[in-house]
């Protein structure tokens, strides 16, 4: 059987270069020696259960149903974590046991209601006490777990950290987020990766190739340039530097087709990022989108931190977070 093939790619001229007697600029290369290197990781990151975090009773459902097609697919169990905080601390309120007791009333409905639509699938629950709900919920988790949670705030303006974003950066591996306008869709569809053009974003390939067969779709590397540095590219051809368009979200392709995915590049000319990403993922009927709280921030790419969250916020399916802290052992 012929092996996958890698698709075609699309856009205007990129910020991602070589030329042919200096050094290569920052993100691109003008020969083979020189092209991005995928991280060691990959393809290593197996899973072997579903965490679910619940956060609050108007959001928990897509964090249960997401992890309800992914469960199905995977064929992985599934572990739903309340966290209750603990009598001493300033939000626990004034009776510890009313609180202990709706947490734990929490608990029994999502499971009798996650049991009642998906009576096939492996489920257990687990109540933890702790001063925070972030480190409560990270302390439950194995490097084998897929940590997939509900959030409503990641990407606000007020600079407040929600509970989905602390556990990205504090916590190494995948985090898959369902940001407030998403629903997991079980229909097949493609992984979109975002790229800035850094060794850091290629973290997000791990997660991506991770959970790309839940969708059975291609892995799109999308590598946003905006418009200061397609002017940059356009004065450095100007002055006979040779610019190789797409080069490293094409390599990138190229080794993940070689490795044996399917994987194609897309360079989207936009000045936010965030917005590229989320509309690409639309406009090609994606079901899931990858990124990481790790970049640049230079002519030819964002501080991904900000701009990951933001995609969070606004993308219509879920986002696999490659989280900042440190890795899985």
């Amino acid at each position: 059987m012929a092996g996958p093939t890698a698709l075609g790619g699309h856009g205007r001229p990129p910020y991602v270069a070589g030329m042919s007697t200096q050094e290569p600029l920052v993100g691109a290369h003008t020969s083979a020696s020189s092209s991005p290197d995928l991280p060691a990781t990959l393809g290593t990151l197996h899973f072997d259960e579903i965490v679910v975090p619940l956060i609050r009773a108007d959001i928990n459902d897509r964090g249960l149903d997401t992890a309800a097609i992914i469960a199905t697919k995977l064929d992985l169990p599934v572990r739903i974590v309340n966290v209750h905080i603990a009598p001493g601390h300033p939000t626990a309120g004034d009776s510890s046991n009313d609180a202990e007791m709706a947490s734990a009333a929490m608990l029994e409905t999502a499971r009798d209601e996650f049991a009642r639509h998906h009576p096939d699938l492996t489920l257990t629950t687990q109540l933890v006490v702790g001063f925070d709900v972030a480190r409560g919920v990270a302390g439950t988790i194995r490097p084998t777990s897929l940590l997939v949670i509900a959030t409503n705030h990641a990407g606000a303006e007020d600079g407040a950290f929600s509970v989905a974003e602390t556990l990205a950066r504090e916590r190494g591996g995948v985090l898959l987020m369902v940001g407030p306008n998403a629903r997991a869709r079980a229909t097949s569809g493609p992984v979109v990766v975002a790229q800035d053009g850094s060794a850091a974003a290629l973290e997000s390939v791990v997660g991506a190739v991770a959970l790309h067969d839940a969708w059975d779709g291609p892995l799109w590397l999308v590598h946003v340039v905006d418009d200061a540095a397609a002017e940059k590219a356009d004065q450095l051809r100007a002055v006979g530097y040779a610019i190789q368009e797409s080069a490293f979200v094409r390599d990138i392709a190229d080794e993940l087709t070689d490795a044996g995915h399917r994987a194609g590049w897309a360079i989207v000319g936009d000045d936010d990022p965030a917005a590229a990403v989320v509309r690409f993922a639309e406009q090609h009927g994606a079901s899931l989108i990858a990124a990481t709280t790790r970049g640049i921030g230079n002519a030819g790419g964002r501080v991904f931190g900000s701009t990951c969250m933001r995609i969070v916020h606004n993308s219509p399916v879920p986002v696999a977070v490659m989280g900042a802290g440190p890795a899985h052992s």
